[in-house]
């Protein structure tokens, strides 16, 4: 069964508008979060706005420490984590899938940012939706047929001070 990280058990419909949800790492037994029937999904269920995002941010010790709790995700037809909802703020995360797992992040929302995560593994990060923002992040060790980012979408994503590489 999935372990450790609580949007996993259950798939939520979103969060509150204006809550914060920390996640506190380095994560479960193994030192990780790991999906193994729901992908974690920040969904739209979510009335989330510009003034009342949703934030889900990671920690090692103190709440605000910028350590980053680790989502390992190998099972079939898995992410290690989708944002499906608008104005959600995903900060301090390492997202890392690997064997059949599909992507290490997928974000279909609009108007999300996403700061301080590494992605890696087989698909680091798909996009399929615009106004999208990254922010010092890493998207690394992609497999020969998937790069560090796939674009499937039109409107303005903007990728600032990340690091694309190893793909």
């Amino acid at each position: 069964s999935d372990t450790g990280f609580p949007m996993i058990a259950t798939v939520p419909t979103g969060g509150i508008p204006g809550n914060k949800i920390w996640v506190k790492g380095p994560g479960a037994l193994a030192g990780d979060y790991a999906p193994t029937t729901n992908t974690p999904t920040l969904g739209a269920g979510a009335a989330a706005t510009i003034t009342a995002p949703v934030t889900v941010e990671g920690y090692t010790t103190t709440r605000g420490d910028g350590g980053r709790p680790t989502i390992v995700c190998s099972a079939a037809s898995l992410e290690a984590l989708t944002v499906s909802g608008n104005f959600f703020i995903v900060k301090n995360l390492s997202l890392t899938v690997s064997g059949s797992a599909f992507r290490a992040i997928v974000v279909s929302g609009a108007y999300n940012q996403i700061i301080n995560c590494v992605m890696a593994g087989v698909s680091p990060c798909r996009v399929t939706n615009g106004s999208n923002h990254f922010i010092g992040c890493e998207m690394k060790d992609g497999s020969s047929t998937n790069p560090g980012v796939i674009i499937v979408a039109s409107g303005n994503n903007v990728f600032d001070k990340c690091s694309i590489h190893s793909n």
